[in-house]
């Protein structure tokens, strides 16, 4: 079965039940809980579902909502104002200090003068590149450990996103 189909199923089947476990949607359908964990990211990034651990529950009926910046579709527990993701928030607001997020892990709001942002790393949640938020420095460094990256606060996390300004011009001058 090829993956847009199968994708398909598997939300109509997420949605029948509210709920269910990767392990579960990889026997009913047949394929490695790899091949289940990259539809599910998918399913993720276009906001139809929300990955829990171990399993998924749908999150969005017929409606979705997108992204202001890339239009990627709206995770409940990272969005943030409107936008999908820190990266998102941070490249678009006036005034980035006075922005709450999200810690990655907990799901638990934290200002962005308290957050340790985890920057490019291999973790795919929306857009490219990747911002991630934590609450605990501990947690941002093992994190790093299994997907690289680099940590910062605030001012390392704005300071990125100059960077990227600066090399997207570079590029798009002749």
């Amino acid at each position: 079965m090829k993956g847009d189909l199968r994708r398909e199923r598997m939300l109509k089947l997420i949605r029948e039940r509210g709920g269910m476990a990767a392990r579960e949607l990889a026997e009913h359908f047949g394929v490695s809980r790899m091949t289940v964990h990259r539809d599910l990211l998918q399913l993720e990034r276009e906001a139809w579902i929300s990955r829990l651990h171990g399993g998924v529950i749908s999150v969005a009926g017929e409606t979705r909502q997108l992204c202001r910046s890339c239009e990627q579709g709206l995770i409940p527990h990272q969005q943030v104002d409107g936008y999908c993701c820190a990266h998102c928030a941070l490249k678009n607001s006036p005034k980035p200090s006075s922005l709450s997020f999200h810690d990655f892990i907990s799901g638990r709001p934290l200002a962005a003068s308290e957050c340790f942002f985890l920057m490019n790393s291999m973790v795919d949640i929306c857009c490219r590149p990747t911002m991630l938020t934590f609450a605990e420095e501990a947690e941002v460094i093992s994190f790093r450990l299994g997907f690289g990256g680099v940590i910062g606060r605030l001012t390392e996390a704005l300071e990125f996103l100059q960077l990227e300004r600066e090399l997207a011009d570079r590029s798009a001058s002749p």
